[in-house]
């Protein structure tokens, strides 16, 4: 589905990824996980387009997407939730959502905003609601429900736990769990490990830029080493 390959990502002058390595095979999700300042937003902006990498290669189904636009990125099928929720407060929670809606001839789900109600019903009840009268909890739903109405075949999730109290942190996580069941494949970045652990099939960790762990859910919980190591558990 898509692959990085030694891939280096700066801002400014300031080198923040160093030959990241990593793939997403298709209906897999993967969680990145690190320290702050690891370089795991830089990894999801660079397959955004938000950053443009100055070497190495991101195919995505054979194509490659360094040097292409966000918005010629997202047309490709790559679908993001963006850190810090970023709905527009000026607009209806259907606003928000109709925005975003777009047909794909390419992804096997095609979500509509029914069915993203369905998926959220608080968000059915706060249609008419202005983006910026909503909870956190309520703002990252209609972020993830944004998302999947561009029916993306690829989805990037920027830390959908953040800020959240540990009841709404639950629902999120069985909406993600949810969502992987219709086969999408995504990439999950996150700090709640537990959550990550539960959702992914398999675990990165990120430290300093570089890629220096990869495994399953289950070894990552039972290497105290690890955890204590790189994730400050």
């Amino acid at each position: 589905m898509i692959e990085l390959k030694e891939v280096h990502s700066y801002y400014g002058h300031s080198h923040i990824l160093h030959g990241v390595n990593l793939q997403v095979k298709k209906g897999q999700c993967v969680a990145l996980l690190g320290r702050n300042g690891a370089g795991k937003t830089t990894t999801i902006h660079s397959i955004a387009g938000l950053v443009v990498p100055k070497e190495g290669t991101i195919q995505f189904k054979d194509k490659e997407l360094v040097g292409r636009t966000p918005n010629h990125i997202s047309k490709a099928g790559v679908g993001l939730v963006p850190q810090g929720r970023r709905v527009f407060p000026s607009l209806t929670v259907k606003e928000n959502l109709l925005i975003a809606e777009r047909k794909s001839i390419s992804s096997e789900k095609q979500w509509t905003i029914e069915e993203v109600y369905q998926l959220f019903p608080i968000l059915k009840e706060r249609e008419e609601n202005m983006g910026n009268e909503l909870s956190g909890g309520q703002q990252q739903m209609l972020a993830i429900g944004r998302a999947l109405l561009l029916n993306p075949d690829f989805l990037l999730m920027d830390e959908p736990s953040e800020g959240l109290a540990p009841v709404i942190i639950e629902q999120i996580k069985n909406i993600i769990l949810d969502v992987k069941k219709t086969g999408l494949s995504m990439l999950i970045v996150e700090q709640n490990i537990d959550l990550a652990c539960c959702v992914a099939d398999e675990v990165i960790i990120l430290n300093k830029g570089e890629v220096v762990w990869q495994g399953l859910p289950a070894e990552l919980l039972h290497n105290d080493e690890l955890l204590k190591v790189h994730l400050g558990v």
